[in-house]
């Protein structure tokens, strides 16, 4: 389980840096460069395929209202459905690499994602709504709150827990630490811009990075073992 020693960390208390997880992030995506490559592609094309599947179906269609209507819904929701187990599987890639393991296919097929579709589903719903009235409450408050529930979702697969207690857990796993984690954001940014400037080429390497860079700053503060 998760290791938290106390609540709150003083403000400047770094429990992670931004040198070490971009370093950890590059190395990784050194090492995994391909195989992440080639699970995205065929992530991004299952996702192409099925959307075109859907439009054409939709099409083609009798234009009845009803029965347009529930095939839309039905397309829909299995397109959803699918984005949210892509999801399940890039968080047990993510988690995998981060514990010393190979990033391969078997993450996303397993069976056993099933066991979390609900509880991320319920937690993604949990996070959006509360930082989305955040954000219309006066703005800060709602990034405040992004930064306070965004290893919610990540909590659900790696910890096993329901929407509220995971939304619980990242709110005490970040505690002290939503400034840092700003500032951190900040540089992630940064260095994809750098890779969008390099013709989008750059890309290839600063998003793998940025991605191994964020399952590390997880790591530390879940007082995980890093591999």
């Amino acid at each position: 389980m998760i290791k938290i020693e106390q609540e709150e960390i003083s403000k400047g208390d770094w429990k992670f840096s931004i040198v070490e997880s971009l370093s950890y992030g590059f190395r990784k995506t050194k090492k995994f460069f391909w195989v992440m490559l080639g699970l995205y592609v065929l992530t991004e094309l299952v996702q192409f395929v099925l959307s075109f599947a859907s439009n054409v179906l939709v099409r083609l269609t009798i234009q009845s209202t009803l029965g347009w209507l529930v095939i839309f819904a039905v397309t829909q929701a299995f397109l959803l459905y699918v984005s949210i187990m892509i999801s399940l599987g890039w968080f047990r890639v993510f988690l995998a690499v981060l514990a010393g393991k190979v990033p391969e296919l078997a993450y996303f097929l397993d069976t056993k994602n099933h066991k979390y579709f609900w509880s991320l589903v319920g937690t993604n719903i949990l996070f959006g709504l509360t930082v989305i009235a955040g954000l219309i409450l006066c703005v800060i408050p709602g990034i405040v709150w992004l930064y306070t529930y965004m290893y919610a979702p990540l909590l659900v697969v790696d910890e096993k827990l329901s929407p509220t207690k995971a939304l619980a857990a990242s709110r005490k796993l970040v505690a002290g630490q939503r400034l840092n984690l700003f500032v951190w954001s900040l540089a992630l940014i940064g260095i994809n811009i750098v890779g969008m400037l390099c013709l989008g080429i750059g890309l290839l390497i600063t998003v793998p990075t940025t991605y191994f860079a964020s399952i590390y700053v997880y790591g530390k503060l879940a007082g995980k073992k890093i591999a």
